[in-house]
């Protein structure tokens, strides 16, 4: 996180996930005054703040934590899939959003995660569209693209739904609302 972000951003790409942040905050909070829910994780360590609506307090948070150690990805994808599981009493999509840089520490682990939230779907006859986790990838790391473009087009296969979306932040050409919207639906 701390290497250059890419075309499209000045400075690191933790600058570049904040700025994202923001952008996600302000624009889920016109229709949900909750917010979204950030999840940070440094050293195997998750952290959550939950319904974040507006830059102050966004910026605020990302001045109080900063990137280092490994990527426990699979950290950040089960707080998703236990929210997920636990708010399934209303039955609207649910939709996660991870910003990540690379590969995570334990591949498999984020599998295992997905599918959870599959099974859980399985067992309530929930449709395909009822959860969406969508990755973007900010940064150019070779490994982390093939790791995402292998969970975008193979998690389907193994666990019998489109769960998984995946994104450059160089594709987000700044209209978040329609790249959720089109998440969603694909």
């Amino acid at each position: 996180m701390k290497s250059l972000a890419g075309a499209g951003f000045s400075g690191t790409r933790w600058k570049a996930v904040e700025e994202i942040a923001i952008s996600l905050a302000e624009e889920v909070a016109k229709s949900d005054p909750d917010g979204i829910d950030l999840v940070l994780f440094q050293c195997g360590h998750l952290e959550s703040f939950e319904n974040q609506s507006d830059e102050r307090a966004v910026r605020e948070i990302f001045r109080k934590v900063s990137p280092f150690g490994g990527t426990p990805l699979h950290l950040a994808v089960r707080y998703m899939v236990d929210r997920f599981i636990c708010q399934k009493a209303d039955i609207e999509p649910s939709f996660g959003i991870v910003l990540t840089d690379g590969v995570p520490d334990d591949e498999m682990a984020v599998v295992r995660e997905i599918k959870r939230a599959a099974d859980f779907m399985k067992a309530k006859s929930l449709p395909d569209e009822t959860f969406t986790i969508w990755f973007i990838q900010v940064g150019d790391d070779p490994d982390g693209t093939r790791y995402l473009k292998l969970l975008d087009d193979k998690i389907e296969s193994a666990v019998g739904f489109d769960l998984v979306d995946t994104t450059p932040v160089t594709e987000l050409n700044g209209d978040i609302e329609s790249m959720i919207l089109k998440a969603i639906k694909d």
